[in-house]
């Protein structure tokens, strides 16, 4: 009996002879098992043999060929207890942060424009849906789906224990909780109140994933007794002495997120006739509004359900005023000044600026002066930078803020080092809504942004340096001058 076998691959005979694909190769009965392998590893098939027993003959083969091929596949799986891999799936349309309402950008991310374009968008879908008789828009409806499904799946993860407290009012029900602001829009949002933050860009920020953060640190406060870390000494000692035991201490930072809001109205006339503005104008205002909020406490907060302030904190230094100074002979004297900077411990100069109240005393700053020389000349401790509306003092940049207190009172001048400062931020971002049912009487529709904040000092005291009894700090004041 002979086998017939077409070739689909080309293949090398044990002979040494090659064979094209195509070509058909006739076998002996005893090339049984070469004809078998041909078969299973898919370089040959079965084509016209010499009669019906011959087709039969092979069709068993092949059939013994399988048979054992899947046996030993089998035998080879894992064992039940093994480690396995779990196969999940991926809807590719929820890498879509803007839930639809942006085209695809092919690579690149969406311009300030485009998003402010969207966003518009979807308010007018949400301000279109609420009205008599409508029906919700196939893009809102389609986005009320996914952050549901992006909710439950948070909350069923244990990412979002507050959602699941909620009892489900922040899914998407208009009615309820107002419809969620895709979140490429709402981050965007945030982003623009860099613009406007003074104190943000410079600090040490970070997101975490719960409300509240504990970060251990070094405690490296006073190098008076040759210490550093609390307690750790280095000594020059001899090859065979025996060395001394010491240790470093450490204290726990501790940042705990408090809710920070803002809520604002559009009337049926600005939705009807300018619903981008929403995008372009109205809600940015109302993230400008937080920034303002956020940069107040970071100054004067108490840490009460809010940032701690630096003003007041433990870690700041607060400059003494001069003998005989007093707010009516003058707010601010040239010593207050070159002693503020004296008490200021760097740690990123880039990070370091003045804050002050233009309207207080820019004034008296601007008189302030220093000796040069022997020849009766004096210098100018503020300078105008060319191209910048800002001022240097003693190099430093000064920065106009309305969040700075009183002239004559503590933190009406401030010198720190902002990257001694910690801000936290819930790592999902703020959460911008919109709904017309809270002021449905008189035709308006709401905006509401929540985001979770929070601030403190880095340090929990002030710095005392190893030969000197003055104290310095990342955070410096100047005393009251009343």
């Amino acid at each position: 009996m002979k086998y017939l076998i077409k070739l689909l691959k080309a293949w090398t005979a044990p002979d040494g002879v090659k064979h094209d694909v195509g070509t058909v190769l006739e076998f002996e009965e005893t090339d049984v098992q070469l004809v078998k392998d041909l078969i299973f590893d898919g370089t040959g098939e079965k084509t016209d043999s010499k009669d019906a027993g011959q087709d039969k003959s092979l069709g068993k083969t092949i059939a013994d060929a399988v048979s054992a091929g899947v046996k030993s596949a089998i035998a080879a799986l894992p064992k039940a207890d093994a480690k396995t891999h779990a196969i999940t799936t991926h809807d590719k349309v929820d890498d879509d942060m803007t839930w639809g309402y942006l085209s695809a950008t092919a690579g690149r991310e969406h311009t300030r424009e485009e998003k402010e374009y969207g966003l518009g968008q979807f308010a007018l879908d949400v301000f279109k849906a609420a009205q008599p008789g409508a029906t919700r828009p196939k893009r809102l409806s389609d986005c009320f789906e996914r952050r549901s499904k992006m909710l439950t799946a948070a909350v069923a993860a244990g990412d979002i224990t507050k959602a699941a407290a909620s009892g489900g009012l922040t899914v998407g029900d208009d009615e309820q909780a107002g419809a969620l602001i895709p979140p490429e829009f709402s981050m965007t949002l945030m982003g623009a109140t860099l613009e406007t933050a003074k104190i943000r860009p410079r600090a040490t920020t970070m997101a975490i994933g719960s409300d509240v953060i504990e970060m251990p640190q070094l405690k490296n406060y006073d190098h008076s007794s040759n210490n550093v870390y609390g307690g750790v000494q280095a000594y020059f000692k001899g090859e065979n002495a025996t060395l001394t035991q010491n240790a470093a201490k450490i204290e726990e930072v501790r940042l705990e997120l408090a809710a920070l809001t803002a809520l604002a109205y559009a009337s049926h006339k600005f939705m009807t006739f300018s619903p981008v503005a929403a995008g372009s104008w109205l809600l940015p205002k109302m993230a400008e509004a937080i920034t303002w909020k956020e940069e107040d406490k970071f100054l004067n907060g108490t840490g009460v359900g809010m940032p701690l302030g630096i003003i007041g904190a433990n870690a700041t230094v607060s400059v003494a005023i001069e003998t005989g100074q007093t707010l009516a002979a003058t707010a601010v004297l040239t010593k207050n000044v070159v002693k503020m900077r004296q008490a200021l411990k760097v740690a990123r100069p880039s990070s370091v600026m003045w804050l002050y109240n233009q309207t207080d005393l820019l004034y008296w700053l601007s008189l302030l002066t220093v000796s040069v020389g022997t020849g009766g000349s004096t210098f100018g401790l503020i300078q105008q930078v060319t191209d910048d509306i800002n001022f240097r003092m003693l190099g430093i940049p000064l920065i106009d803020t309305e969040h700075c207190q009183a002239a004559g009172t503590v933190g009406d001048l401030v010198l720190a080092d902002w990257s001694e400062y910690i801000i936290a931020d819930n790592r999902s971002g703020p959460e911008v809504a919109q709904s017309m049912h809270l002021q449905f009487d008189t035709g308006q529709n709401a905006f509401r942004i929540i985001k979770y904040v929070a601030g403190q000092p880095r340090y929990s005291a002030k710095f005392t340096r190893q030969n000197s009894t003055n104290q310095c700090a990342p955070y410096v004041t100047l005393a009251a001058r009343t």
